[in-house]
């Protein structure tokens, strides 16, 4: 995927395009500005700190087995969101869904945007499942994931459920 811009359903313009080693101090600021409520439903508990690691981990993606996209304001230039996959190694059909999106920009439509895109880099990659643990509550994600089609959703305990959906070819 290159860079794009798509428009949000209220016509807001908002820039897709992969993540890259030199989006840390970006990825960084979205970490420490994510409201504590974002931050737990995103990590289920408290997020990691953003050490050097962890963002090099989040940054420094192959474009196959670990995927992600960031969205950016092109007005301020400062990213409100990004969305990643990351394989399976036991089963390389199958991969790990997250996404965080910036406060402000929740319910705009701008997940199912990202989800899409995510979508359309997986199949091209070979995946074929998208899973992900999610808070029981969080009806945003549940709704996400719904909108790749059928899912098949099975308690995980502590208030979590394994979500499951395969995408449409």
């Amino acid at each position: 995927m290159s860079e794009t811009t798509v428009r949000l359903p209220d016509g807001t313009p908002v820039l897709i395009r992969p993540l890259t080693s030199e989006d840390g101090a970006e990825l960084r600021r979205g970490l420490e500005h994510l409201s504590p409520r974002s931050a737990y439903r995103r990590f289920l508990g408290t997020p990691p700190s953003p050490t050097s690691a962890t963002v090099r981990y989040l940054t420094d993606v192959d474009h196959v087995n670990h995927e992600a996209l960031g969205a950016s304001d092109p007005a301020s230039g400062h990213g409100i969101a990004v969305a990643r996959f990351v394989r399976d190694h036991a089963d390389p059909s199958r991969a790990e869904l997250a996404i965080a999106i910036a406060d402000a920009w929740q319910r705009r439509g701008l997940g199912t945007l990202l989800l899409d895109a995510l979508a359309t880099r997986a199949r091209a990659v070979g995946i074929t499942t998208l899973t992900g643990l999610v808070l029981a509550d969080n009806t945003g994600m549940l709704k996400l994931f719904d909108h790749l089609g059928p899912t098949r959703r099975q308690p995980a305990g502590a208030g979590t459920v394994e979500v499951e959906a395969d995408l449409k070819a």
